[in-house]
């Protein structure tokens, strides 16, 4: 597809690798981090919580955080089904992308758990949906099933089981959207029956 598109457009497309994550994109959430210490949003939270997929924004993070000094712990919830030592190899491969692999390692500038995947990637129970709802509803903060909604879950399973995972009582949680795993006939039918969010509605036809 990519020499096709070249042809007929003369000009060279750029690939989008799986999950979006690249040495590209991981500049984003690099210039993400550094707004959020400019709006001195860094210096109020002790912990930063993050969804991880294909690997690209908990590395970012975990990246701006180790370079520029900051104090955070940065976590990071798995949501797909790889082991804990291929989830930080992604990271080491970042590392390697910038520049860094000599001076840090992954597992000291990241903490990962897998312990929230679940049935696997997109698959969620019942009870998954009700959290979703019930945060999304109450809070006005919309998570999605298949990202947002298991890193909430993790995060607070962690703050009643694992405690001591933390570096402190100010969580952060970055809310990376996804929001358009909302709109499948599941949800769409959950929200319309649930008491908090019956007047939301998401057409998924």
């Amino acid at each position: 597809m990519c020499a096709v598109l070249t042809r007929s457009i003369g000009r060279k497309p750029y690939l989008m690798p799986l999950g979006g994550s690249s040495p590209t994109g991981l500049w984003g959430y690099i210039e993400a981090f550094r707004e959020m210490m400019d709006q001195g949003v860094c210096e109020n939270f002790d912990d930063l919580i993050v969804t991880m997929g294909s690997g690209g924004t908990p590395s970012a993070l975990a990246i701006a955080n180790y370079l520029t000094g900051s104090k955070l712990r940065i976590h990071a919830v798995l949501i797909v089904d790889k082991t804990l030592d291929e989830a930080y190899e992604l990271v080491d491969k970042e590392l390697r992308h910038v520049g860094l692999a000599g001076g840090a390692k992954a597992r000291d500038i990241i903490n990962i758990t897998n312990s929230y995947i679940g049935g696997g990637y997109s698959i969620y129970t019942d009870q998954d949906a009700e959290q979703l709802i019930t945060i999304s509803g109450s809070t006005g903060i919309f998570l999605d099933p298949t990202y947002t909604n298991k890193a909430a879950k993790g995060m607070l399973n962690e703050l009643v089981e694992n405690p001591s995972r933390f570096k402190g009582k100010r969580i952060l949680f970055m809310n990376t959207g996804a929001a358009f795993g909302l709109y499948n006939q599941r949800i769409s039918k959950l929200t319309e029956q649930h008491e908090l969010t019956s007047r939301m509605t998401f057409d998924a036809t």
